[in-house]
């Protein structure tokens, strides 16, 4: 198990194997850029800025993925103020448990996500930079919240994780499993 529960607090670290997983694909689809560009030449010069974007988005996941697969910062801290989410990049720091309406678990692009539903999203959006609020938006469309926490890199299962929110979250609100379209 990768949870440390220790003086009223539990660490919630991601499997390096799954990391690793991550940056070898994004690895994949910056080769299969190159590889492109270099079938193609300079024919289609859309094209060219599509495979440079694509070596760029993925190059960038690459270095992500193996900076949080060599570092292996905690992805996950809870205690009864509330919990810290840095389990990706669009992690949402700090957030206290009076500021959640309930956690549920939704799917997107057929990746389960445990979505933290905020009391009043603002709040939320307004403790990060102007680009991480837009991506952080671009959440609220594809899953109606801006805290999505990624179950894919975790060794835990999805109830480990669920059962987690509970205890810490001592009955603040409801934490329900997947939610029903």
């Amino acid at each position: 198990m990768s949870i440390q529960e220790s003086m009223g607090e539990a660490v919630v670290y991601a499997s390096r194997w799954r990391l690793a997983l991550v940056a070898i694909g994004a690895l994949g689809f910056v080769l299969a850029c190159i590889w492109l560009w270099e079938q193609l030449g300079l024919i289609e010069p859309h094209l060219i800025l599509v495979m440079l974007g694509g070596v760029l988005f993925f190059g960038a996941g690459f270095v992500y993925a193996m900076y949080r697969c060599i570092f292996l910062p905690a992805s996950l801290v809870l205690n009864l103020m509330g919990f810290r989410d840095n389990a990706s990049l669009l992690g949402a720091g700090h957030v206290q448990w009076n500021e959640v309406k309930r956690i549920t678990v939704r799917v997107f692009t057929n990746q389960r996500f445990l979505c933290v539903d905020p009391v009043d999203p603002e709040i939320i959006l307004m403790r990060h930079s102007q680009l991480k609020r837009k991506f952080m938006r671009m959440n609220i469309g594809f899953t109606g919240t801006p805290i999505t926490i990624p179950l894919n890199t975790f060794r835990e299962s999805e109830k480990e994780l669920l059962d987690l929110f509970r205890q810490y979250s001592a009955g603040r609100f409801p934490v329900l499993g997947m939610e029903e379209p």
